[in-house]
């Protein structure tokens, strides 16, 4: 019973609930003016410790005001650019700006020299973000020559891929001749006079020569201009693969210019 008695006694107890996004600011505030306030009076190793601490828990992925944020890394930076840690200040403001690029500092609070530096900071930041390696265009694609459209492996004899050229060449050049031998052949026995050739009669004729167009002579041309087809289209796409050429496209890393290009192709 006693037990009962403790459980409900313990649900009407309200939840602690979590601070607010304002009293979260209001304390980070504090923190912060604190850090300036010793920064100003001369304290720079406090201001540098309180101000790094507040960087920390920013880092940590504390939610503040985006204006906080901003303001204690441009107060770290400043505090170090005026102990002499040049290096190290920047690379606070640069924390800031690859963020926000376009985050402004307050000319009038800040020394013109932390100012300068500020802004020369948000210039290399805005310069590595105009063009990123990974945004850099590709070299143009090539178009295929005229000659890959050639039949009987002309293509890859000329792009000197020797097994391609062979194997093209050998189908082509059979179902080619096939078809022609064929087709000559027709011509001589679809006749339907007397005295046939081959002795057949006049009733045979029509049966042998369909027989033969229809399981020789289209099939081995149609093979013959499909192999036509394969074989252009697998040197247009070799040819595609070995840009032949040059490209030219801003160098992503300064000024300048990226020249690159193939010739050839693979050899198969």
């Amino acid at each position: 019973m006693w037990i009962c008695v403790a459980l409900a006694a313990m649900a009407q107890e309200p939840a602690e609930a979590p601070p607010s996004v304002e009293v979260i600011d209001e304390g980070f505030a504090n923190a912060l003016t604190e850090a300036t306030r010793a920064y100003l009076r001369g304290r720079h190793d406090e201001a540098i410790g309180l101000l790094s601490s507040l960087r920390v828990r920013l880092q940590h992925g504390e939610f503040v005001d985006p204006a906080l944020a901003a303001e204690t890394l441009i107060w770290l930076g400043e505090v170090l650019y005026k102990t002499g840690r040049s290096d190290e200040a920047r690379a606070v403001f640069r924390e800031l700006l690859e963020r926000t690029p376009e985050w402004p500092i307050n000319e009038y609070q800040h020394p013109s020299d932390v100012v300068a530096v500020y802004y020369d900071v948000a210039r290399q930041v805005r310069a590595s973000i105009a063009v990123r390696p990974s945004e850099a265009p590709p070299p143009p694609t090539p178009r295929a020559p005229w000659w890959v459209a050639l039949p009987f492996g002309v293509p890859q004899a000329l792009q000197k891929r020797p097994v391609a050229a062979t194997t093209f060449a050998v189908l082509g050049v059979g179902f080619t001749a096939t078809s022609i031998a064929s087709s000559l052949h027709l011509a001589e026995v679809n006749v339907s006079n007397d005295g046939h050739p081959n002795g057949w009669t006049a009733d045979e004729v029509p049966t042998r020569v369909n027989t033969e167009r229809y399981a020789v002579q289209w099939p081995a041309t149609a093979l013959a201009y499909l192999t036509w087809a394969a074989g252009s289209l697998e040197a247009r796409a070799s040819a595609r693969k070995t840009p032949v050429g040059l490209g030219a496209w801003g160098d992503p890393h300064g000024a300048g210019v990226v020249v690159a290009g193939q010739w050839g192709a693979p050899a198969r």
